[in-house]
């Protein structure tokens, strides 16, 4: 039994030697976030005009905007979208057949390399779905954006009111 302790001991004193080996000797990190003019910057990422539709009635879903810019020379991926305010939140896009528009979910989006991809009404969009609790006008929405190359990035979205949606037709 006390062989089994030392190794365990052991184990643990390496597992922890690499992290501060890692830590210190260059294992490079993600570049930290950076707010500025209303836009949230990770290395060539930039984030800008983040909002969420106020949900219809007390549906318990809804769906979120926001622009992205890649100013590096490679495409991103944005692979996901987290947010404490609902239980599930997917990218989806609208698509339009024979008159007829449906959502459908979209594994992963490109932003291509200096260009840029907006998610709005009718297109592209953030899927909340399980909210956990009501969101009204003026509130603030924490939205972590996950992306292949830069990492989680979070932003602020304002809930705004669906004749926003309207006007950006």
């Amino acid at each position: 039994m006390k062989q089994e302790h030392i190794g365990f001991v052991a184990l643990a004193l390496l597992v922890v030697a690499g992290l501060l080996i890692a830590k210190f000797v260059g294992v490079p990190s993600a570049p930290a976030p950076q707010v500025a003019n209303g836009a949230v910057t990770v290395g060539e990422i930039a984030l800008t005009d983040a909002w969420i539709a106020a949900p219809v009635g007390d549906q318990p879903r809804t769906a979120g905007y926001i622009t992205i810019r890649n100013d590096g020379g490679t495409d991103e991926r944005l692979v996901g979208v987290s947010t404490p305010a609902a239980a599930m939140s997917h990218l989806h896009r609208t698509v339009v057949e024979d008159n007829v528009s449906r959502m459908e979910s979209v594994n992963a989006v490109i932003i291509p390399a200096r260009g840029e991809v907006t998610f709005a009404p009718g297109g592209l969009h953030l899927m909340l779905m399980g909210l956990t609790e009501p969101l009204t006008e003026g509130q603030t929405v924490s939205l972590t954006l996950q992306f292949l190359d830069a990492g989680d990035v979070t932003v602020e979205a304002p809930v705004r009111s669906r004749e926003d949606m309207l006007d950006m037709h």
